[in-house]
C-alpha cells in the first residue's frame, strides 16, 4: 500500500502571516519531504489562494479541519471548500460547544455526527472525528464520551483520525484505542510526548510534546497497529516542546524518523 506522510497547518500558525511567509513555510515543508498539509479552515481566508499556493510546491490538501459546529452549520459549505480544495477527507477537528461529561449532550454529538457524515459520505467525501483528551474524561454515569463516539456514530458516515498523544497523555493505551476503533481508522495524527522540568525547585516534571522517537511513547507499535488496520497516512501534529523552539527543525527529525519507521 502507498503511504502518505503529512504535517498539521497549525505547526506553522505563527509563520503564515503574509503570502511571503506562507510560500517560504510550503517550500520548507516539501524539503523536508512531506507529502501534503492537512489544513484549518480558521487558517486560510482564501481557500483557493492556498491550493495554488500547496499546488506549486508539490503538496497536497490531505484533509481540512474544521471546528465541529461550523460542519454542523453549513455542512454545504464545507463540502464545496473539500473539494475545492480537492481533498476527500472533512474532519472535525474540535467541538466548542459539548459538556462531555454529560452523557446526553455527548450522545446529542453522536446524533449531529451521523447528520454531518451522512451529507458528507452522500458527496462522495469522508468524514473523520479528531479526538483531543476532552473525549477521555468521564460523564456522571461514569462512561468514555469516546466510547459513546464510537457506539453511537453510524460506521458508514463516521470514521475517526485518530490522535494518540492525546489518548496517551490522559492515561489510557493508545494500542488498546486502536484496536477499538479498528477499520474505522482513516488518518493516525502522531505525536510523541517526554517529561521536562521547566520549574525551578522541583524534581515534579511536566509532559509535552516531542520530536517523533526523542520521547517516552512506543510509536513503531503504534505505527504498525494503525497500518495493521489499513491506515496509510500519518500526520503530524506536535504543539509545542519543537527543538531551539522552531517547528521547521522539529519536523525534519521527525519525517527522518517516519522514513525509517514508516515505509
Amino acid at each position: 500500500m502507498e503511504k502518505t506522510v503529512g504535517i498539521q497547518q497549525y505547526m506553522f500558525r505563527d509563520y503564515l502571516n503574509d503570502e511571503c511567509q506562507i510560500s517560504e513555510t510550503l517550500q520548507k515543508i516539501a524539503a523536508a519531504g512531506y507529502d501534503g498539509v492537512e489544513v484549518c479552515s480558521f487558517l486560510m481566508q482564501d481557500a483557493a489562494f492556498w491550493k495554488q499556493k500547496m499546488q506549486d510546491e508539490g503538496l497536497k490538501v490531505l484533509a481540512v479541519h474544521e471546528e465541529f459546529e461550523n460542519i454542523y452549520r453549513d455542512t454545504a459549505q464545507s463540502i464545496v471548500r473539500a473539494k475545492l480544495l480537492e481533498t476527500d477527507y472533512i474532519v472535525s477537528a474540535g467541538v466548542m460547544q459539548t459538556v462531555f461529561e454529560d452523557s446526553t449532550q455527548v450522545r446529542e454529538l453522536a446524533r449531529r455526527l451521523n447528520e454531518c457524515g451522512r451529507q458528507i459520505s452522500e458527496s462522495g467525501l469522508t468524514f473523520l472525528f479528531h479526538n483531543h483528551n476532552c473525549e477521555f474524561v468521564r460523564t456522571e454515569k461514569g462512561t468514555l464520551p469516546m466510547d459513546i463516539l464510537l457506539e453511537e456514530t453510524n460506521p458508514d458516515y463516521v470514521k475517526f483520525e485518530v490522535d494518540t498523544y492525546w489518548i496517551s497523555i490522559s492515561g489510557f493505551t493508545a494500542m488498546e484505542w486502536l484496536d477499538k476503533i479498528g477499520t474505522r481508522i482513516g488518518f493516525m495524527h502522531i505525536n510523541d510526548c517526554r517529561v521536562c522540568s521547566d520549574k525551578a525547585g522541583t524534581p515534579i516534571r511536566t509532559v509535552t510534546g516531542a520530536e517523533l522517537g526523542t520521547g517516552n511513547l512506543n510509536l513503531p507499535a503504534l505505527l504498525e497497529k494503525a497500518q495493521s488496520y489499513g491506515c496509510t497516512c500519518e500526520i503530524l501534529e506536535t504543539h509545542d516542546g519543537w527543538v531551539h523552539g522552531s517547528p521547521f527543525e522539529s519536523m525534519e527529525i521527525s519525517r527522518k524518523y517516519l522514513r525509517k519507521h514508516f515505509k
